[in-house]
């Protein structure tokens, strides 16, 4: 049955509801002063008692920007610069600003490192005041990364476009390892045959520190995923076993699996775990998300005991399996989800614990810790927003001691963060 206006007549004509939603969402043009830099590397700017994120501006600098209404923020573009800040520099890659890989490249390093730590003590300082904020762990700004993914559709490879999943096609990268920027066109043209076969996806490639060269299809919910990595695998032909160091142990990995992109960044955090947690020989110590054993290594050199928990059933192998090769015999590894909760049986004995987990946290092992009689805690995070509500969690029956950023990803938004917890 049509609707019928109460008015009488036809039927009823909807209407747009009132122009304004539509003026708020026309693009402003205006002046604008850079306050400071936000966490995801725009600038940050008041106009009219709104806030707007302005793209490739920098603190302190005047812009003429366009700007609108962008869901639940107000955001735009840089047209032109009024009035430079003496840390803008030149973008070393000439696919800054369409590739959506960096978003820091105009600023120089110095710059950039600054506003990541006033944003990391504002936001740690403000829910900890009585925590001590340490400066920040920081390493060359380019040429760090000994992994990248890869993003292919047929014979064109490349990074995913700024806010886009198109792609933007290239053959090095200055963040990536010279190594691997050095073998990548070589290898992209020997997989080429491969990738038109299978049509679209991703694969990760890693150099390890040997200088060896490894790559993997990325796993996707498709029925026909084996036989892709199959042509993958014959296209790239037989891999050498790669491997790196954690403490004095040898630690083997695939090129798959999840190992810290920055190998100088990975191996001071690594260094800090151990300083925090001081293990000794009454210690024993618990590495959740654990990995490959990467601070579980370390630790077990002066630790009674080690044990890493991780939910991937063939890291936990391959971990057990270095730890067989290089006979620490106090360091083993299990699997166990840490997303469920834990119960107390599993904490017994453990006095100190060391939790690196993935970008959503670790809500209810924090919840399980509670019940723990774990006396001190280093929590290594890749998202502060989950870290602060994990340490939320905590710090009911713990104090935050100690806190650190590390830019474990230079001209990027993005940072690792560090706690020291220790029961009260």
């Amino acid at each position: 049955m049509r609707n019928k206006d109460k008015r009488g007549g036809g039927p009823r004509q909807f209407q747009p509801k009132s122009s304004q939603n539509t003026r708020n969402n026309r693009p402003e043009k205006a002046s604008l002063t850079i306050e400071r830099l936000s966490d995801d590397g725009r600038g940050l700017a008041f106009n009219k008692k709104r806030a707007i994120f302005i793209e490739n501006a920098l603190a302190g600098e005047t812009v003429s920007a366009t700007f609108s209404k962008q869901g639940k923020i107000w955001a735009g573009e840089t047209i032109a610069v009024e009035k430079a800040s003496d840390d803008r520099v030149d973008p070393s890659c000439e696919l800054f600003g369409q590739c959506g890989g960096c978003q820091l490249q105009h600023a120089s390093y110095e710059h950039q490192l600054n506003a990541k730590q006033q944003n990391f003590v504002f936001k740690m300082g403000r829910a900890f005041p009585t925590a001590e904020l340490l400066p920040p762990l920081s390493s060359k700004p380019y040429q760090y990364r000994s992994r990248a993914r890869f993003a292919f559709v047929g014979s064109l490879i490349g990074f995913r476009a700024r806010r886009s999943t198109k792609i933007i096609g290239l053959e090095t990268c200055p963040l990536l390892e010279t190594e691997l920027n050095d073998a990548l066109p070589a290898l992209f043209e020997q997989l080429k045959p491969a990738l038109k076969k299978i049509g679209k996806g991703e694969f990760d490639v890693v150099v390890d520190k040997k200088g060896t060269i490894g790559a993997s299809l990325s796993q996707i919910d498709d029925q026909q995923f084996d036989a892709q990595r199959q042509l993958f695998n014959e296209a790239l032909g037989e891999q050498a076993e790669l491997s790196f160091k954690a403490a004095n142990t040898d630690i083997t990995f695939k090129a798959g699996d999840f190992t810290q992109v920055n190998t100088d960044i990975n191996q001071q955090i690594t260094e800090r775990v151990v300083d925090w947690l001081a293990p000794n020989k009454q210690d024993r110590i618990a590495d959740y998300f654990c990995g490959l054993g990467n601070f579980s290594f370390p630790l077990a050199q002066s630790a009674v005991q080690v044990i890493g928990f991780e939910a991937d059933d063939a890291m936990v192998s391959r971990a057990n399996e270095s730890g067989k090769a290089n006979n620490p015999s106090n360091c083993a590894f299990k699997r166990m989800d840490l997303f469920e909760p834990i119960a107390a049986v599993n904490f017994q004995s453990l006095n100190k614990a060391v939790l690196d987990p993935p970008r959503a946290g670790a809500r209810k092992l924090c919840e399980s810790l509670l019940g723990s009689a774990v006396e001190r805690i280093v929590y290594v995070s890749c998202n502060p927003e989950t870290l602060l509500r994990d340490l939320d969690i905590l710090s009911g029956q713990y104090d935050v001691q100690k806190l650190a950023m590390a830019d474990m990803f230079p001209q990027t938004q993005h940072v690792e963060a560090m706690a020291l917890l220790q029961r009260k």
